[in-house]
């Protein structure tokens, strides 16, 4: 099958063969020594060194062949299965070389690896092209080699194209075995005809453009491009020098500037300093934006002919259309917009097609003409930007239009993607499988720009795309306290996070209805330093308050609960989204942040995670509030990986309720991951009352006879060792560090915290206390730091069985009133809460203060018969008459049946009536998406619905006193509605 590929002349053979091969081979060939004796022709006098061309240092391999030539390189190869870099597994052993053609040709040249005369694999570089072009392939794992290169290779054979008379090429920086990252290879391609498409063909893309979109095209180039203001004379001098120092040179080739490389890090392991496009990037950069704020046109003839050299320079280099060396993401940002500055020079100069092909190369700009299937955060963050400067680099005033339509209708269809990565209808901000603040807080810093550009002209993102933003951008101000990012959202960056408020400011500019006030309002409680500023006292604009209330977003596993300044958030984990993210050096030990993570942030002025106690020093990252956990050292709570983790379990009842946007309720089901420990089972629920949590677990056993198991109810820093801060056990301050203390399980028991949040534990739990300065390893799993905290946790033993606890969590309270509560739980009459049923069916909770009852159903539930008893009581399940009351009650509790695990809450309404919201948490995912379906409640008596709802059905039946209501649970939304006793 290869006997046309790989026949040789007989003289080639012999030489072949005349040559030794070295028992240490060069790892890499870069021509600089001379000409290598392990490369030979198979006609004599045919290479050489070239000092014309150069990819590193001075020289080069010149190869003069006719059709058919072989050139042969007798080299070992190594270990093909090698590997390093990230998690000591991303990079792969990988062959790479540079080719340099002066004039393209058609044909190919077939590199073949051969052991022992015989081929094991070979890829073929087409040589259509001028300037440098690569190519990088891993010997193993998805190689794009053709065959499967053996270790065992000896020689490798380059063969020119047959169907070409003749051709020179050069030949540099030959890397026989190094290591590069997976995604960063590429097998080159035979170049495409056309890199950029004409722009669409939908009738509404191609309608002739209007007066005001031509107008709108100016309003966004003007909105972007510097403003001219002048510049010194000296300023276009010291970039002219800048220049001269990379070897560029304005009106030549500039055959002595700096080469570059896409993958720099690769020469590194074997002692070569290759640049990337970085540096002349940024210079590129600065030039540009000079010559836009310079007002005179001999400096802005320099700086133009400053740019358009150095532009050569890495078209020359091999940064063109179809070549392999994309450089955009984070690197490319310089470059790009650099580009776009100067696409009016680009375009005098004859090169703005051939740098707007390499730009669409890049950036993909032309998928805006598909429509939208996937997105991510770092796409909103990135390419997006520069698929926008592609519509505003066409050089027609038409084609501008026709991008710009095509963009802005694109980019509204990718802020409402469901599937997969990006903003979901509830709030949430999805980024590598789960809700990822840190990388959707940058994201819509651009993205709020990019909006703003386009806003108030004919471009603007759809009205429900605008919408979709503005959820995203007010929960993000809900679940953060002021500025700070709780713990449990804080993916693989912990202690680190905070919101910028500025993308608050410019998406409420694109409303295209004037100010969006709600935006404004939020934006100012950030910046009251504004408020006096005429636009906003014009529009009777003013900060608001501290945001209350409870929002539950089932997408992220996340409940956020907010009264006064403090904030509650509760974070959980399922098969739809990941516990957060570990990477090889970041969050080694974040195991379990979202293993019910209830985090309070309650002190300073203004609130903030340190002054909540939350400090990293000295951190234990076994002891997160409300979590509950398997207590383990630090050498075992570190991630097995060593690279990524990002855990999911594969429950699916995960997820909150949000009863008239005030109070709530969330689960969580724990299934311990297989490489963690799968036998780890525990139901625990959270039931959100005004400045009232109540906490309840159930079933929670594991196999680990070595390592207790704990829910711990706080870890709080102390301060400064000189002065630490108190705590209460029991009514009596405790100051002194250390301090350890088991309590009695006979007693019920009141904590209070550092920053005044109450505990109330009822009897039967073994309560530990301590306070004490903590050794614990830091996120990066570098070195152990040390700080003063006080922790307080249930302990359920080694390996628990059926374990469960209660306690309530009482935030921004005083000692006095923590100790009147705690006695108040003392009689029924007079407990201000009631654990009505705590089992693995359900865990149902009475708030006195609300008059609501908030039931988790863990399974379905069947009518009962006429009288249940329920933990110790006779329930009625038929309301009283209507000269009764309540409605609602610890003894009348209506709700008696449901046909799946659900949330409910129902509370006592005015009259005879009362306020119903349902919830599944489960997203019911089908290929990605959320899939609607029906869930009947049952509840006793005869009700009516007084607040009629199409998808909602409410129905008394025939045969017995009890009333069947059938919601639509969709996308982990609460359904709320207020019903009225018929009789």
């Amino acid at each position: 099958m290869l006997n046309s590929h790989t026949k040789l002349r007989a003289i080639g053979l012999s030489l072949v063969a005349a040559i030794a091969i070295s028992a240490a081979p060069p790892a890499y060939d870069s021509f600089e020594e001379g000409l290598p004796a392990h490369w030979q022709p198979e006609r004599q006098g045919t290479i050489g060194i070239d000092t014309t061309h150069a990819k590193h240092g001075a020289r080069c391999l010149r190869w003069d062949w006719c059709s058919g030539d072989n050139m042969m390189v007798s080299q070992r190869i190594g270990n093909v299965r090698r590997m390093g870099g990230y998690g000591g597994t991303y990079s792969k052993a990988t062959f790479g070389i540079w080719l340099y053609m002066e004039k393209p040709v058609e044909g190919q040249l077939r590199l073949e690896f051969r052991a022992k005369g015989k081929p094991t694999g070979w890829f073929d570089f087409p040589l259509d092209f001028t300037g440098w072009r690569r190519a990088h392939l891993k010997y193993s794992f998805r190689s794009e080699f053709t065959g499967k290169v053996s270790a065992d290779v000896d020689t490798i054979a380059f063969r020119a194209p047959e169907a070409v008379p003749s051709g020179t090429t050069f030949i540099d920086l030959v890397v026989y075995n190094g290591l590069m990252d997976y995604r960063q290879q590429w097998l080159p391609r035979k170049r495409n005809a056309s890199s950029v498409r004409d722009g669409g063909t939908e009738a509404s893309i191609r309608q002739p453009p209007t007066a005001a979109e031509r107008e709108a095209t100016r309003t966004i180039w003007q909105r972007l491009v510097p403003t001219s203001s002048g510049i010194e004379g000296q300023v276009v001098a010291d970039l002219e020098r800048k220049a001269a120092a990379l070897g560029i040179t304005p009106g030549g080739n500039s055959p002595t500037a700096v080469p570059v490389v896409k993958n720099p890090g690769f020469y590194s392991e074997f002692g070569l300093e290759m640049g990337s496009p970085a540096k002349p990037a940024k210079l590129m950069l600065e030039i540009a934006r000079a010559f836009h704020r310079s007002d005179s046109p001999p400096q802005r003839e320099r700086l133009a002919a400053l740019f358009l050299a150095f532009s050569d320079h890495l078209h020359n280099q091999g940064m063109a259309a179809d070549s392999g060396f994309v450089w955009n993401w984070y690197g490319g940002r310089d470059f790009a917009e650099a580009t776009l500055l100067m696409a009016g020079v680009l375009r005098q100069g004859d090169r703005l097609v051939r740098e707007a092909a390499y730009f669409n190369y890049n950036w993909k700009a032309d998928t805006i003409f598909q429509t939208a299937t996937r997105t991510s955060m770092d796409d909103f963050h990135i390419d997006t930007r520069y698929r926008l400067y592609g519509a505003l680099m066409q050089a027609s005033p038409e084609g501008k239009v026709r991008w710009l339509r095509a963009f802005s209708r694109h980019l509204s269809e990718k802020i409402l993607l469901e599937k997969g990565d990006g903003f979901k209808p509830d709030g949430s901000a999805f980024h590598h499988g789960f809700h990822y603040f840190a990388y959707a807080n940058y994201s819509l810093n651009s993205l709020t720009h990019i909006v703003s550009l386009l806003g108030n002209t004919p471009f603007a993102i759809s009205a429900e795309a605008y919408s979709r933003l503005k959820r995203v951008l007010l929960a993000m101000r809900f679940y953060c306290n002021q500025n700070d990012l709780p713990l449990p959202l804080c993916g693989r960056h912990p202690h680190t996070q905070a919101f910028s408020a500025g993308k608050l400011l410019a998406i409420a500019q694109a409303s295209g209805q004037g100010l969006d006030r709600d935006l404004i309002a939020a934006y100012l409680r950030f910046h009251p330093e504004q408020r006096d500023e005429k636009r906003f006292v014009d529009a009777d604009l003013r900060p608001e308050p501290s945001p209350e209330g409870n929002l539950a977003l089932s997408y992220a596993g996340l409940m956020a609960h907010r009264r006064d300044h403090w904030l509650a958030v509760v974070k959980g984990y399922s098969s739809y989204v990941t516990h957060g993210e570990t990477y090889a050096n970041n969050n080694r030990f974040g195991r379990y942040l979202s293993n019910g993570y209830l985090d309070i942030l309650a002190s300073g002025t203004p609130v903030t995670r340190r002054s909540s106690g939350c400090v990293e020093a000295g951190w234990d990252w076994n002891r997160l509030d409300g979590t509950t956990v398997i207590y383990l050292p630090p050498e075992k709570l570190v991630a097995p990986s060593k690279g990524t983790e990002m855990l999911r379990s594969d429950q699916t009842f995960v997820g909150g309720l949000s009863h008239r946007k005030r109070n709530g309720i969330f689960v969580m089901r724990i299934h311990g991951a297989k490489h963690h420990n799968p036998s780890f089972r525990a139901e625990k629920t959270y039931f959100l009352f005004d400045n009232r949590i109540i906490c309840l677990g159930t079933g929670i056993v594991n196999d680990d006879t070595e390592h207790a198991t704990h829910t711990n109810l706080f870890q709080k820093h102390l301060g400064e060792q000189e002065a630490p801060q108190g705590i209460v056990v029991d009514g009596q301050a405790a100051h002194q560090v250390p301090m350890k203390r088991t309590l009695d399980p006979e007693r019920a028991h009141a904590l209070l915290d550092t920053q005044g949040t109450g505990y109330i534990i009822p009897t039967g739990q073994l309560v530990n206390v301590a306070r004490k300065n903590q050794k614990f390893r830091e996120q990066h799993d570098k070195k152990e730091l040390e700080g003063l905290f006080a922790t307080a946790w249930i302990d359920h033993g080694k390996a628990p069985s059926a374990a469960t606890y209660e306690y309530a969590v009482l935030v921004n309270t005083s000692p006095t009133r923590l100790a009147a509560l705690a006695e108040a739980m003392e009689s029924s009459d007079t407990a201000f809460y009631q654990v009505l049923q705590r089992d693995s069916v359900a865990h149902i909770v009475w708030d006195e203060d609300s008059r609501s009852l908030g039931c988790v159903f863990l399974e379905p539930v069947p009518i009962p018969p006429r009288k249940t008893e329920i933990t110790g009581r006779v329930r009625r399940w038929w309301p009283p008459k209507a000269t009764d009351s309540p409605l609602v009650s610890p003894l009348t509790q209506p709700i008696i049946a449901v046909e799946r695990p659900c949330l409910a809450m129902i509370q006592q309404g005015p009259g005879h009536s009362a306020i119903l919201s349902i919830a599944d948490p489960d997203l019911n995912m089908i290929d990605g998406l959320s899939q609607p379906r029906e869930l009947t409640v049952t509840l006793a008596g005869e009700w009516t619905s007084a607040s009629p709802n199409p998808s909602t059905r409410v129905r008394v039946d025939d045969n017995a006193p009890v009333t069947h209501i059938t919601v639509v649970c969709h996308q982990g939304r609460t359904v709320e509605m207020t019903l009225r006793k018929a009789r």
